[in-house]
């Protein structure tokens, strides 16, 4: 099961302007659709849902599916189509629900980085896009197979996190990754998430460490910088009211951050990203 039981199709930045519609149709390939901001109706085998942010649709070859924007808000959208071409793979995702709410910051996180191979196109595009597709599927399954556990929910009422797995070797890290996604703009400790997870600081450190290659302090960074660019590419909020929403306390440390983890300005990054949608990028083989 490598890289040859995948063949990413086409991915795409579409805007719906108000009332907007995509007409119910199928195809033979799998697609992936993430709403990233406003609300219409999302329609799937004859079942007609609210499409709101932070939803991700799921659909197999052969359903037929539509979209629609509300009269009163454009939706923005972020869309994958792929193939699988190993049997394993199928039997892998077999169990992935039409919905997902919310898709988790990993899910898309990795949608991003597929669209970003296409478009900047550097050597070996097609293989690394295919690995993050590879890793995404794996998620997905392994967000319909496992629950969301009670140590979560006792440890943090507000969160809602999904495919967070248990087995005893990285349990603590993998709840201590869903809370950082859940909390990243909080303004917390270390010690602090520890003690609501019930596990010793030092422990948690070493165990995250080892599990995501990077400190905690680290990865909520690297979240909010995730949750930034959502809003800067979904949204039309002042770089400010983004900052401030993301967990920075000024503009400044923001800007800071975000070039020392992108390489750019958020306002450059924001121009490139903006050209590209409604632009079509088809991965050729």
């Amino acid at each position: 099961m490598g890289l040859d039981g995948v063949n990413i199709l086409w991915t795409a930045r579409y805007d719906y302007d108000k009332g907007k519609r995509l007409l119910p149709h199928a195809h033979s390939f799998y697609q992936v659709i993430w709403i990233a901001e406003g609300k219409g109706l999302f329609q799937e085998d004859g079942q007609i849902s609210e499409a709101m942010p932070g939803a991700l649709y799921w659909i197999r070859p052969g359903v037929s599916h539509g979209l629609k924007a509300s009269p009163r808000s454009p939706l923005k959208t972020l869309d994958l189509k792929f193939e699988l071409r190993d049997p394993e793979l199928e039997r892998l995702v077999a169990r992935v629900p039409s919905r997902l709410l919310p898709a988790g910051a990993d899910l898309v996180r990795l949608l991003d980085q597929i669209r970003k191979e296409g478009t900047e196109q550097e050597a070996y595009f097609r293989e690394v896009a295919k690995l993050h597709l590879l890793e995404l599927l794996y998620r997905l399954a392994r967000a319909a197979a496992e629950p969301l556990p009670a140590e979560l929910s006792a440890a943090s009422p507000s969160v809602s996190v999904r495919g967070v797995a248990l087995d005893n070797a990285n349990q603590a890290a993998r709840l201590a990754e869903a809370w950082i996604e859940a909390n990243a703009a909080g303004d917390w400790t270390v010690g602090e998430m520890a003690a609501r997870l019930n596990y010793s600081e030092s422990y948690l450190r070493q165990l995250f460490k080892a599990y995501r290659g990077c400190t905690i302090p680290a990865y909520r960074m690297q979240v909010r910088i995730g949750a930034a660019k959502e809003r800067l590419a979904y949204s039309d909020a002042p770089l400010q009211e983004i900052a401030e929403a993301c967990g920075f306390k000024t503009v400044q440390h923001f800007i800071r951050i975000f070039k020392r983890l992108e390489g750019i300005t958020p306002g450059q990054w924001m121009i490139r990203e903006r050209r590209g949608i409604r632009k079509s990028i088809v991965f050729g083989e």
